[in-house]
């Protein structure tokens, strides 16, 4: 008897996914929210923005390509610089973009990809390209990435790897429309993010509440 509820309940959960695997998409997104660096030196709460295109080739599982940009910043008064300046602090501006996959956890209970609510788990790879530089307390440039000696911007910023891990949570107003949070921790394959270099890689976390509208539906019966 407890083979027989077993072989019904997967059966049930098969068929579900069955019907609701016949519906396609394509999304857009957009998102803001705070960013927080964590670098050698003390940094401060920052925003960003960005976008993001996904298609989902099959049921619970999204497939894209997105962009972020904003800035991080911070200042610390008791660092040392060169034996000889004491107080800096540093701007960056950074544009990341790169390829991301996301997972609908909540598909597993109920597979309706129009269910009210979900919860996403998504990593992915990209690139970050950043130009920042460091200053004395009185403004005075003192080093950068992506700046020539005297301070004035260089044309090529500079591009390092990323690797974003996020877990989404979402709210689905209707077919078209939904709002999620979704906290991110991005680890960085640089250790330049405020021009200060320890060889420990600069990691941030990213906080952005994020719009959803789905383009179209493509139904593949």
């Amino acid at each position: 008897m407890k083979n027989i509820k077993i072989l019904i309940l997967l059966s049930v959960i098969l068929t579900n996914i069955n019907v609701y695997s016949q519906e396609q998409s394509m999304t857009v997104t957009a998102s803001y929210g705070m960013n927080k660096l964590f670098p050698d030196l003390n940094s401060n709460v920052s925003g960003s923005g960005g976008m993001g295109f996904y298609y989902n080739p099959i049921p619970s599982v999204d497939v894209g390509f997105t962009f972020n940009f904003g800035t991080f910043q911070g200042e610390q008064s008791d660092y040392l610089w060169k034996n000889s300046i004491s107080g800096v602090k540093f701007l960056t501006n950074f544009f990341d973009y790169g390829v991301k996959a996301k997972f609908n956890i909540y598909s597993l209970f109920d597979p309706n990809p129009f269910a009210k609510f979900a919860l996403n788990i998504s990593t992915g790879i990209g690139f970050i390209d950043f130009r920042d530089r460091l200053e004395d307390m009185n403004g005075e440039f003192l080093a950068g990435y992506g700046y020539q000696n005297s301070g004035g911007a260089k044309p090529k910023t500079t591009t390092e790897i990323y690797l974003p891990v996020s877990l989404g949570f979402k709210y689905r107003y209707d077919k078209n429309y939904a709002l999620s949070f979704e906290p991110a921790f991005v680890w960085c394959n640089t250790d330049k993010l405020d021009c200060i270099v320890s060889n420990k890689k600069d990691f941030y976390l990213l906080f952005p509440l994020v719009l959803e509208y789905k383009l179209y539906f493509k139904n593949v019966k």
